[in-house]
């Protein structure tokens, strides 16, 4: 209602003026206008807040339409008048004024109503309002006497002072409380968690940016002074007000040139003092002393090293401390002594002691006090003001409070920055100061001595940095900057300042213009001719000129086109690659050695992308580069060489120099800089047939060959002369016939040698691919000289790729191994990848090689140990009713002998270190024989060794579980078995093997459990073969049956015992796996999978499972996932054993399988072995083999009543 009422009389205020402000007190309107207006003056303090608003409202109208003539504009102004009597306005204020006389009185819609009268009638108050309401604020400064009158709701009282604070911003003419404001902030703040609930964000601080907004004169010279921002009470204020969104007004001033210059001279006026002292001084650079640092801020005795040297001197008094009060308390026990002693008798001994007692103490006294006095010196040095020497470019060193303001000059300009991006730009004397900042000696001297400085300061570079950077994007056209951001990288620092040479490659890169990057060049020149540092223009090189001319010539990316001649001719005129070469020629001699290994680098990207325009100047760079190949410094005479190798590639040059370059690279082989020769080698190598005749390039070749000879002993460089072969082998094809012989005598040196490093057992390994490769080509070759060289006809070309290959798969099986029994890591592996690779392609290429088993004897021998080591020996073969020859049996029992001693298992490192080596050399020598089986399945190497190497196999997968040696053995006996190339013996080997691994588990129940479980992975492997064998040939399990009878038994039966012994067993359900569906019952649901009756799942609606046949005679059953690898034994066992003749024959045999179906069916409670019997059940209940099936009357009954 009170505000629909105010609103009324704001409509009849607007729309009758003259009639509400002209009325005659007698009228009645007249004589309701001050109880208007007293009304709206009163609903100002009054609640709720929308009949604040609402009055306020209605008397900015009162007062806009009250202004009487030509002064309506001019609201708030000291000159207008107003309609309404100035009694009447009197009048409605002092009630409110009479609020203000006792702060408590105050309240938040009070204060509120207050701030909207201020904004109303500002000029109607004076300065005496700002005092009383600063006189309330100081009241709130003492918590204790504000909570103990309870006169707001606790938590309330900062909010009462921040609305007092808010007042200040609207009064007239309230400059001078900036100090007052500030300082009472302050202290409001430091009690402010007294007040509970606590603020946790300042409620101070927007109210004093708005008055600071308003006098950003007196606020920017209240806090730019040294006192105030060396002070970090009042600094980190200044900053934070600054850095509020509302403060953008203060912002903009301290931004004026005004500001800009006082900020200068108050923070900065120190340091640039001391630069221009540098200037102006003759003086030249001496050695760094401790007054030298010190005229630069730098305390020496900050550092870790002064503070332990002192600690160090501390410790010493307090130990001669300790050791004077011992003796004198042996003074003192001596001097009652000696008292004792006189009033008996005199006794000299007792005299002498305490004089020595005596001595002693004072001797330990002095010792002490000189220490103090060491110690006392040292903290002299610590704190005092080193004074300049008076030869020293300044009389006014840094001191911290000069640290201190420059540290908060740059935090202000970095909030300026932050918010205004064309700061910089625009204050072109800040950016001049911080250039002369960053190249000044003192920051120089801070950034190398970190730990002598405050940690507060070590962030000068670095802030530096980012604004020079900042600056950078903002000119891009000013390419000084760029140069002078690199010196940051002239010595080492703690921080991080990737982000500098980052932006220089993306600025050389992207941004700058093919004319600005001209001037970059040009700088460049200039900086190269000068006197400077050498490093300097290294890191010019390496983070200007290449980033720029990669970006130029597109070498980084290959989207982009190739620049055009114009962009070219912009970047790099004629006149840039003049100077260049002119001052390489002049200067060149005199630069350091890694200076001149850029400046080689940068003329050989010069010649690999711009060589039309070095061509007049050819003459001047090979006599420059020529010279440089006779330095002393290795590294700089091999990219000399290097360079030279690219002047061959581009221009036309004699090839006398060619062949002597040439020459000098293949004796290169000692050097450390390899891989700078490899890089000259591949350059050059590959253009040898295009700058050389046929006759000098077979002179290059004669002196290869020539070094070969001379060298032979000489491992390194055959390594050497190898690896270039290698890498460019099209350059020495035409004579390979040459090469051939030597490439092969030099596998074993390269390879097989003591220590070889794995750089050369790799090179080896390429050279056999090599002579593969020449061996194959078997087209006429065209050598020196014009001739035709062939390999003559086909029975002469087999016996010299015979005579060449095998020597080479030899080695190949003879590295494979003894890589092998090495330490295993990655590049053991690759080199092992590699090495097979080779041979698989050796062998795929020709067959029936002569195989040397002396590494195949090293493995045996190996495996043996190690089987002997851990008391795990291949177990024996006793059976006679496998159908075995008697060498085969001769073979097995010579390897699977057992130890009559029981020998203990050593877990020792070297032992554990063997049986590892042995395991991946038999792991190696697996992979071989695969290789073999799959290419050369007849060879004798095949047919004599490989059932002497296989049990090994099986005894290692039991003890490591390798699932790789698994995968081999189980490829190579299944490729083996089923291709049917094996020779008998081999075949009976084979059997006798696979039967003796799946006897092993059930014929030794004395063994331990980790012994059975060891011997049961073997099993598991042997089970997976018959399977994947009998998938192909249905007879083969027939040799099997025995054996994997009596393992059903066994593991069925175990599996039973265990099942008993839980406790808690699982139902069927649950141990199905990831089924996709469950059955009504379990029986239901065995049944129906097992039988195939195809019932709908829930997920495939009318979709039916389709019925799985038994085409090869084999059980096969719904698979699920997580089945043990146990379980998965059993159920291919029962599958083999179900597809086999068993089933017919009325033996011993048949009985127990039927025994076990039986057990299984009564008690495992697994439902994937039980989907499997009864699978076996239905197709033995439903085979049409005479009247009745294999089973008989009572067995069929059995299984169908159960």
């Amino acid at each position: 209602l009170r505000v629909s009422t105010l609103l009324l009389f704001r409509a009849l205020i607007r729309g009758f003026p003259d009639e509400f402000f002209d009325a005659g007190a007698q009228t009645q309107i007249g004589n309701i206008r001050p109880h208007v207006v007293s009304l709206l003056f009163r609903s100002l303090i009054s609640e709720p807040v929308e009949a604040v608003a609402a009055s306020s409202s209605t008397l900015h109208d009162a007062l806009l339409l009250g202004v009487s003539g030509d002064c309506r504009g001019a609201e708030g102004s000291g000159t207008k008048s107003h309609r309404l009597p100035k009694e009447l306005i009197q009048t409605c204020i002092r009630p409110i004024l009479l609020h203000l006389r006792d702060h408590t009185k105050l309240t938040l819609c009070l204060l509120r109503g207050l701030s909207r009268l201020l904004a109303l009638l500002s000029s109607w108050f004076n300065k005496t309002l700002g005092e009383k309401l600063l006189e309330h604020l100081h009241k709130f400064t003492e918590p204790d006497n504000i909570i103990a009158a309870q006169i707001w709701t606790p938590g309330d009282e900062p909010k009462v002072a921040a609305a007092i604070f808010d007042l200040f911003s609207l009064l007239p003419q309230a400059a001078q409380f900036v100090e007052a404001l500030v300082k009472t902030t302050i202290r409001l703040e430091a009690v402010l968690p007294r007040y509970r609930p606590c603020e946790l964000i300042s409620p101070f601080r927007e109210p004093l940016s708005k008055y600071l907004n308003r006098h950003c004169a007196s606020a920017s010279g209240f806090f730019l002074e040294e006192h105030r921002l060396g002070n970090p009470m009042y600094s980190d204020l200044f900053l934070d007000l600054l850095k509020r969104d509302e403060s953008a007004p203060l912002r903009k001033y301290m931004s004026g040139r005004e500001c800009t210059v006082m900020l200068l001279n108050v923070c900065f006026e120190r340091p640039l003092a001391i630069i221009r002292s540098e200037k102006n001084s003759a003086t030249p650079t001496g050695k760094t002393t401790s007054s030298s640092l010190a005229a630069y801020g730098i305390n020496q005795w900050n550092s870790p090293s002064s503070q332990r040297k002192l600690e160090v001197v501390r410790q010493e008094i307090e130990m001669k401390h300790h050791y004077l009060s011992q003796k004198i308390k042996e003074e003192t026990l001596l001097t009652k002594s000696n008292e004792i002693a006189s009033s008996a008798a005199d006794q000299p001994d007792t005299q002498v002691a305490l004089q020595a007692a005596r001595r002693a103490v004072e001797r330990a006294k002095e010792d002490l006090n000189e220490t103090r006095r060491a110690y006392t010196h040292e903290i002299s040095k610590a704190t005092f003001q080193v004074l300049p020497d008076k030869d020293s470019p300044t009389q006014r060193p840094m001191t911290t409070t000069a640290l201190e303001l420059q540290y908060q000059g740059f935090k202000i300009v970095e909030v300026l920055i932050s918010h205004d991006s064309a700061y910089l730009p625009e204050h072109n004397d800040v950016v001049r100061g911080f250039r002369w900042l960053w190249r000044s000696r003192g920051r120089h001297y801070r950034l190398l001595h970190e730990e002598e400085m405050p940690p507060r300061y070590h962030s000068e570079s670095l802030i530096l940095a980012k604004f020079l950077t900042s600056y950078s994007k903002a000119n891009p056209t000013d390419v000084d900057v760029l140069f002078d951001l690199i010196r940051i990288f002239l010595q080492p620092s703690s921080i991080d300042f990737s982000f500098v040479k980052q932006f220089l490659n993306d600025t050389v890169s992207e941004v700058l213009s093919s004319e600005q990057k001209c001037q970059v060049m040009q700088r460049f020149l200039t900086l190269l001719s000068s006197d400077g540092s050498d490093e300097t223009k290294t890191l010019s090189l390496q983070m200007l000129v290449y980033p720029m001319l990669r970006s130029t010539f597109r070498q980084t990316t290959k989207n982009y086109p190739p620049p055009t001649a114009n962009t070219l001719n912009k970047i790099l005129p004629d006149a840039t690659i003049k100077d260049l070469i002119l001052i390489l020629c002049k200067d060149g001699s005199s630069f350091h050695p890694k200076l001149t290994c850029e400046l080689l680098r940068l003329i050989n990207i010069l010649l690999e992308n711009i060589r039309n325009k070095l061509t007049e100047h050819r003459k001047d760079m090979i006599k420059y580069i020529w010279n440089i190949l006779k330095s002393d410094d290795n590294g700089t005479k091999y990219f000399g060489y290097l360079v030279v190798s690219r002047f061959v590639v581009v221009f036309e040059t004699p090839p006398k120099v060619t062949l002597q370059v040439y020459v000098s690279l293949l004796r290169s082989h000692h050097s450390t800089e390899k891989h700078m020769v490899r890089a000259a080698l591949d350059t050059l190598v590959p253009s040898l047939p295009n700058r050389l005749t046929e006759d000098e390039l077979g002179n290059a070749i004669k002196y290869t060959l020539k070094l070969m000879y001379e060298q032979v002993n000489s491992v390194p460089q055959l390594a050497h002369l190898w690896d270039i072969i290698t890498r460019n082998p099209n350059v020495y094809i035409g004579h390979k016939s040459k090469f051939l012989p030597h490439m092969v005598n030099s596998l074993t040196k390269l390879g097989l040698s003591p220590n070889a490093p794995a750089e050369n057992k790799e090179l080896s390994v390429e050279l056999a691919k090599l002579i593969v490769t020449w061996v194959e080509f078997n087209e006429p070759v065209k050598l020196v000289g014009g001739a035709q060289h062939e390999w003559g006809n086909e029975h002469s070309s087999k016996n010299s790729c015979r005579g060449f290959l095998e020597p080479v798969v030899n080695f190949l099986i003879r590295m494979a191994i003894v890589n092998a029994e090495g330490k295993a890591d990655r590049s053991q592996n690759k080199l092992r990848i590699r090495i097979l690779s080779v041979l698989n392609d050796i062998i795929s290429v020709r067959q029936d090689y002569e195989i040397i088993a002396a590494p195949l004897e090293r493995v045996r021998a190996h495996c043996e140990e190690a089987c002997t080591t851990k008391n795990n020996p291949p177990d024996s073969i006793h059976k006679d009713d496998f159908g075995m020859s008697a060498n085969a049996k001769k073979n097995i029992k010579s390897i699977s002998h057992q130890n009559s001693t029981t020998q203990s298992y050593h877990s020792s490192p070297q032992k554990k270190d063997e049986i590892c080596a042995a395991h991946d050399a038999l792991s190696v020598c697996l992979e071989i024989f695969l290789i073999f089986q799959r290419h050369d399945p007849r060879n004798y190497f095949i047919q004599k060794h490989l059932c002497i190497i296989l049990p090994f196999g099986f005894s290692h997968l039991a003890s490591n579980d390798d699932s790789n040696l698994k995968q081999v053995i189980k490829s190579l006996l299944t490729l083996t078995l089923a291709d049917g190339d094996a020779s008998s013996e081999s075949l009976s080997s084979i059997i006798c093997l696979l039967n003796n691994a799946i006897s092993c588990s059930v014929l030794n129940p004395a063994v331990s459990a980790r012994q059975c479980q060891e011997k049961k992975c073997g099993s598991y492997l042997a089970i997976e073969i018959i399977e994947e064998v009998s998938a192909r040939n249905r007879i083969f399990v027939e040799s099997f049956i025995g054996s994997l009878v009596d393992f059903a038994f066994v593991n069925a039966k175990s599996l039973i015992l265990e099942i008993e012994k839980s406790k808690n067993p699982q139902p069927m359900q649950q141990l199905a796996g990831n089924a996709k569906w469950l059955p009504a019952t379990p029986t239901i649901g065995i049944f129906e999978t097992a039988c195939n009756l195809g019932f709908k799942t829930p997920s495939s609606g009318s979709k039916e499972l389709e019925n799985e046949r038994l085409d090869t005679k084999i059980v096969t059953v719904k698979e699920v996932d997580d089945i043990e690898p146990s379980t998965c034994a059993l159920i291919s066992c029962l599958r083999l054993i179900a597809s086999s003749s068993i089933r017919l024959n009325f033996s011993e045999r048949r009985r127990k399988f039927i025994d076990v179906l039986n057990m299984l069916l009564d008690s495992c409670k697994k439902l994937p072995i039980l989907i499997t019997v009864v699978a076996v059940i239905r197709k033995w209940l439903t085979e049409e083999d005479g009247r009745f099936g294999p089973l008989t009357r009572g067995e069929r009954e059995d299984f169908l009543w159960k």
